[in-house]
């Protein structure tokens, strides 16, 4: 009996699975920093870093104390400048007796 010359059945391949979500790495959590006056009982402490969330200690704090990392040479100019806005709301935080300076 003669071959048959038709290719249509091509030889089964393995198929290749494409590689699942959940192996991709985890983007790493956020980081920020907190630039407020220290707290009364080390609650919060200046220049603080934070991953993946705040501590109960800063449910009161205003949260424009609290900065992204990469946004920190920025807010450390802010808080130099008496005039920023930033270093109003830190000093507001001390007069309302949120700290002393750190």
């Amino acid at each position: 009996m003669a071959r048959s010359t038709d290719k249509s059945e091509a030889p089964a391949t393995p198929a290749v699975a494409a590689p699942a979500a959940s192996l991709k790495p985890a983007a790493a959590p956020s980081a920020v920093i907190y630039l407020g006056p220290n707290q009364p009982g080390g609650g919060l402490l200046h220049g603080q870093v934070f991953r993946g969330g705040l501590p109960p200690a800063a449910a009161g704090v205003d949260p424009a104390l609290i900065v992204a990392l990469a946004d920190l040479p920025r807010a450390k100019l802010e808080l130099a400048d008496p005039s920023s806005g930033l270093s109003k709301i830190y000093r507001a935080a001390v007069k309302a007796g949120q700290g002393g300076r750190p």
